[in-house]
């Protein structure tokens, strides 16, 4: 990330969500709604500026053609990661 804090940009909700799937691994959209308590559009919003900001991808479904599996991108050494990984 380019900012001086990485992940301070990001709502609370999408901070959440990187907890979530940081702590669980790889998830659909539905299963982190549920996972979450959170509205299925809220989780949507999330997972996109998470995306934008590279701190997760989205990959198919093996077991679901139609689905989406969400999962947080590889970690590294750098400073960056570090702090995302303290968000929570």
């Amino acid at each position: 990330m380019a900012t001086a804090s990485p992940g301070s940009s990001h709502p609370p909700s999408a901070k959440f969500i990187l907890h979530i799937l940081d702590e669980e691994g790889a998830m659909s959209i539905t299963e982190l709604a549920e996972e979450t308590e959170m509205p299925v559009s809220t989780v949507r919003v999330g997972i996109e500026k998470l995306v934008e900001a590279g701190d997760i991808e989205k990959s198919p479904d093996p077991n679901d053609a139609r689905s989406m599996l969400c999962h947080p991108t590889p970690e590294d050494d750098s400073p960056e990661t570090a702090e995302r990984r303290r968000l929570f």
